[in-house]
């Protein structure tokens, strides 16, 4: 599984949650899509493709990293138009639940993550704060990176 192209399709499904992808969202999720050498053109077709909620099937397959990473960038969107609303929350939580985080690791970061600029040192000081809330703590092994 390409992990990279994962995260873009789940980020997609929650700006989507909503039945509305706002231009905040979008222009947030290319952001990412760029940080991680994604083609601009493939990005442009995941938002006119309709979503496949299958895709959901095999997350617990993916390491420490990127599921943190998938929570990370999820809130990142969820905040990106200024609007919280109850479809992305929802949504939010199934996800945090199926990445096999507490709900509570989202409280715990949401406040740390800025939409507008994604540091490697903020990243990994929420990663920190999520690892408390992780429910497969032997599943934390790996270390920190840097990477967007």
């Amino acid at each position: 599984m390409e992990t990279k192209k994962y995260l873009l399709e789940i980020l997609v499904m929650l700006a989507r949650s909503d039945s509305d992808i706002d231009e905040k969202e979008k222009i947030a999720i290319k952001r990412i899509a760029r940080s991680r050498n994604f083609p601009e053109e493939e990005i442009e077709r995941m938002f006119k493709l309709p979503t496949n909620p299958k895709i959901l099937e095999n997350i617990k397959e993916l390491s420490f990293k990127s599921k943190f990473d998938i929570l990370y960038y999820l809130v990142a969107i969820m905040k990106a138009d200024n609007q919280v609303l109850n479809e992305e929350i929802l949504f939010l939580q199934k996800i945090t639940t199926l990445l096999g985080f507490e709900l509570a690791a989202i409280m715990e970061i949401y406040h740390g993550v800025n939409t507008n600029i994604f540091s490697p040192s903020e990243k990994r000081l929420m990663r920190k704060k999520a690892e408390k809330f992780f429910l497969d703590k032997e599943g934390i092994s790996e270390p920190a990176s840097d990477e967007s």
